[in-house]
């Protein structure tokens, strides 16, 4: 799987689980430690979710970072 194809499939599975929550972006945002912006930059594949970020998302989430790679893969 390519670099991209995997980004954006870690980016569709963020988007499924803040949709299946009800939770908006400022939540998730706020969980990360980031801005709005910095969040839609992310959702859009314009920037990439750093490991940290994806730990904390994660934990927001109740989801490991590994199960993000492994269901991407």
């Amino acid at each position: 799987m390519s670099r991209r194809t995997h980004t954006a499939t870690v980016i569709q599975d963020i988007k499924s689980r803040m949709t299946a929550t009800g939770t908006d972006g400022h939540k998730v945002a706020q969980a990360a430690d980031i801005t709005i912006a910095d969040l839609n930059a992310r959702l859009q594949g314009t920037h990439e979710f750093n490991v940290a970020e994806l730990v904390t998302v994660g934990g927001f989430f109740a989801f490991t970072p590994a199960q993000l790679f492994t269901e991407a893969a």
